[in-house]
């Protein structure tokens, strides 16, 4: 499959309306400015008075408005854009259809995101599970000489590094407790194969939004079943299709960097989200109208 063929396939339908597309994916960025700079004030604020919440309750926050607001804006606009693809005529872009997400279907559609994410959640946790046993085990034998020596030169060179500092672990993990090497890249192996299927599932689930900007209605058995459908054999091409997007993400994090304002970077990322999001799209229509007779099926069968 060519990506820049989808590519083109996007110019085409955003054509005279690019500008429309990116105000509307600013709107669904609204809530994310407000929760950014809130989590910075909430956060200043908790580490000035040394609040135990400086790290807890800012992560919260985020997760409950990703999943009851961005997630669904994320939908909404994937559904203006299948609008703009569908278009007979005269093309047009409904900025409201952004919103369309909150209505009647919210909750169909929230039950669908919300899954999404904890099953994300849980295959990158079991890829941490062989960390997590790992740091258990030397907490375990922290009550040995060689480890709890082992700590305490930790939190000297954490509290006052020298050059020679992390030379000297080295030496002393490798004289009294080579073992706690063996331990951490025993972990570290397993949690790499872990990652793998954790990666695979995420492609597996990259077609949900745009599945449920078509079939807001559909049920979240349903929505998986049929993004696993969508995606089977296709994970790598997709891949393809977002890498050919690196060019575009890199100069958008050095004009970031050359100009650290938030306002700027959202701005930066809303001129470039629409047409990656419509390519996207139209890997998600060849995947599931395939009997349109347009040029994707044309030159793909040709392949």
């Amino acid at each position: 499959m060519n990506s820049l063929l989808l590519k083109s396939r996007a110019k085409e339908k955003l054509s005279g309306v690019y500008l429309k597309t990116v105000l509307g994916m600013l709107v669904c960025y609204i809530p994310e400015y407000i929760l950014s700079q809130t989590i910075v004030l909430l956060t200043v604020s908790m580490l000035k008075s040394q609040s135990i919440g400086a790290a807890v309750i800012p992560i919260l926050i985020t997760a409950v408005v990703s999943i009851f607001v961005t997630d669904i804006f994320g939908v909404g606009f994937f559904r203006s854009l299948v609008e703009l693809n569908d278009c007979q005529g005269e093309k047009t872009y409904n900025i409201n259809l952004v919103l369309s997400g909150f209505g009647k279907n919210y909750i169909n559609i929230l039950k669908s995101t919300f899954l999404r994410r904890l099953y994300m959640f849980g295959w990158f946790g079991l890829m941490m599970l062989p960390m997590i046993l790992a740091v258990g085990i030397i907490a375990f034998l922290s009550a040995t000489p060689a480890v709890s020596g082992l700590i305490s030169l930790i939190g000297q060179a954490a509290q006052s590094p020298t050059p020679t500092m992390a030379e000297n672990i080295v030496n002393y993990i490798a004289e009294n407790c080579i073992y706690v090497t063996y331990i951490i890249g025993g972990a570290s192996i397993l949690s790499t194969v872990l990652l793998i299927p954790a990666i695979r599932k995420s492609y597996e689930y990259q077609a949900i939004p745009m599945i449920l900007a078509e079939h807001p209605d559909l049920k979240p058995d349903d929505v998986f079943k049929t993004t696993k459908e969508i995606m089977c054999g296709y994970r790598m091409k997709y891949f393809l299709v977002e890498l050919s997007f690196i060019g575009i993400l890199i100069l958008i994090q050095i004009a970031a960097a050359l100009v650290p304002n938030t306002i700027i970077t959202y701005i930066l990322m809303a001129l470039a989200v629409p047409y990656m999001q419509m390519t996207f799209l139209q890997f998600y229509f060849w995947r599931t109208r395939r009997n349109e007779a347009d040029v994707i099926e044309v030159v793909i069968n040709n392949e």
